[in-house]
């Protein structure tokens, strides 16, 4: 094989130059070696680096953003707590109003009962008398004046009692009942309201048996000599149109007596009773002590 040829002094001079790294890739060689040995060591120690600008752009949107949020959500919870107190307000004085409504309807009510209970009373007092007739001889003329007397008196009206419902009408239209809410009072309303419809009920049978009488009458007096004025009572004859209807009559006016009795000695005063408790529980459940002193 043929030798290479020998270089001259010049050749290897030139072929060392190129083959020995620039100053650049030095230094270039130099920084990468640095960054390399440098990223270990911060992440070593924890340290952080330079952060990226977007990453702060980011931070501060989110921090703006929560702001608002939590702005909005305060607005939005103190309204909804105004909201709240504010018909939490309007209820408690709806609520006082209707109580003042019953107080003031219960205090008619036993006024209305002592009424019913003295006009019945005195009624009872002259069908007593007109009951005694039924042993006396009716074709005596005194004693038909005397029952044309007391049946003109004591059966041509009639007094029955009932509750003032007005507040209670009030609150089942409006759908208001659950407004009253302090100790159970709206139970005990609800329950005189029923105890006192039930007695007025009694009341009304009383009402219906007074009507059977009244017909009655007609068919046994004959009041067409008290439409003449100028006929004397003297001259009066005061007839019975019929013999067996008075019977009947008298009889209807016993067992007219005996059902009035009961409602007026009976269950007007138990009415009047509860109608005084319930008003002085509502009083002091409710601290109306102005309405205990009128």
């Amino acid at each position: 094989m043929d030798k290479d040829p020998e270089q001259t002094p010049e050749q290897k001079s030139l072929v060392e130059k190129a083959s020995a790294p620039s100053p650049l890739d030095i230094e270039t060689q130099s920084t990468s070696e640095q960054n390399y040995t440098r990223q270990p060591i911060l992440k070593q120690e924890g340290i952080a680096g330079p952060e990226h600008p977007d990453s702060l752009d980011v931070k501060k949107k989110f921090s703006t953003y929560f702001k608002e949020f939590l702005m909005i959500f305060l607005a939005v919870t103190l309204g909804f707590f105004a909201e709240n107190l504010r018909e939490h307000f309007s209820k408690s004085q709806k609520e006082e109003g209707y109580v003042r409504g019953f107080v003031d309807g219960l205090k008619s009510d036993t006024g209305s009962i002592n009424s019913v209970i003295i006009f019945n009373n005195e009624k009872i007092k002259g069908l007593d008398s007109l009951i005694r007739l039924t042993s006396q001889d009716m074709s005596s003329l005194e004693n038909r004046k005397t029952f044309y007397a007391l049946s003109a008196k004591y059966l041509a009206n009639y007094l029955i009692f009932k509750a003032n419902d007005i507040t209670m009408q009030q609150l089942r239209y409006a759908g208001d009942l659950r407004l009253i809410r302090k100790n159970q009072a709206a139970d005990s309303l609800v329950s005189y309201d029923t105890f006192s419809t039930a007695v007025h009920q009694q009341g009304q049978t009383t009402v219906d048996m007074f009507m059977e009488i009244s017909n009655l009458m007609e068919q046994t007096i004959d009041y067409s000599q008290w439409l003449i004025n100028d006929t004397p009572e003297s001259k009066m004859s005061f007839p019975i149109r019929d013999q067996q209807k008075l019977q009947w009559l008298f009889n209807k006016i016993i067992l007219y007596r005996a059902v009035l009795d009961f409602y007026t000695n009976a269950q007007l005063p138990e009415n009047k009773l509860e109608a005084k408790k319930l008003l002085l529980a509502l009083i002091k459940r409710y601290d109306l002590t102005e309405h205990e002193k009128k």
